[in-house]
């Protein structure tokens, strides 16, 4: 199974969540149906992740923020995790041309989750629209049992290597709540003030 989030990742500082909760890990911000943020920790999500069934191969944590929270799904088993640097916040529109050239990669049925990593990355760094090193923001986190050799000295010497994904004939499912307020109002072009970069 393969598990994408897109959205908000804050880091846990002192001054956004208060002494109290500084050994919490960092947060995913997820909305309930009437569009309230609801911030979820690392630890919450390792104690969601404990308690389902899941089987999770692959994971995109597409906010910024989010390695540590890559750290609590690669711990759980997840054999590839791509994420973004703790100390980093990441572009927008960066992240959602990441995504493309990623799953491109993958679905063209002949690229491993390492070598679309790259293609990825790669296409970042060569979009003008982008600042020099954005593609260095996402990380990959990988299964070490995946190295060629389970020897430690060795295992490091030695590149990681993952297999071409077989995909299968599947269901896509959207497990969004659908808010209940659904007339959000359009973006307002001319405001004044208003800078043109959103990070995520």
């Amino acid at each position: 199974m393969a598990l994408h989030f897109s959205g908000h990742g804050v880091k846990n500082t002192e001054e956004n969540f208060g002494r109290s909760r500084l050994d919490e890990g960092d947060f995913l911000v997820f909305e309930d149906s009437h569009g309230v943020a609801h911030f979820v920790s690392c630890t919450e999500l390792g104690r969601i992740i404990a308690t389902s069934r899941c089987s999770l191969e692959f994971v995109f944590v597409a906010s910024c923020h989010s390695s540590l929270v890559g750290d609590i799904f690669k711990n759980a088993g997840a054999k590839h995790v791509i994420c973004i640097k703790r100390d980093e916040k990441i572009l927008d529109d960066a992240s959602i041309t990441f995504a493309k050239t990623f799953y491109h990669a993958i679905f063209s049925g002949n690229r491993s989750i390492c070598q679309a990593f790259e293609t990825a990355k790669a296409q970042v760094r060569i979009d003008n629209r982008f600042p020099p090193g954005e593609e260095n923001k996402f990380i990959l986190l990988r299964d070490e049992e995946d190295l060629e050799s389970s020897d430690f000295y060795s295992a490091r010497s030695q590149e990681h290597r993952c297999q071409v994904l077989q995909l299968e004939d599947g269901e896509v499912k959207d497990v969004a709540l659908v808010p209940t307020l659904q007339e959000i109002p359009a973006c307002v072009d001319n405001f004044v003030g208003r800078h043109q970069s959103m990070h995520g």
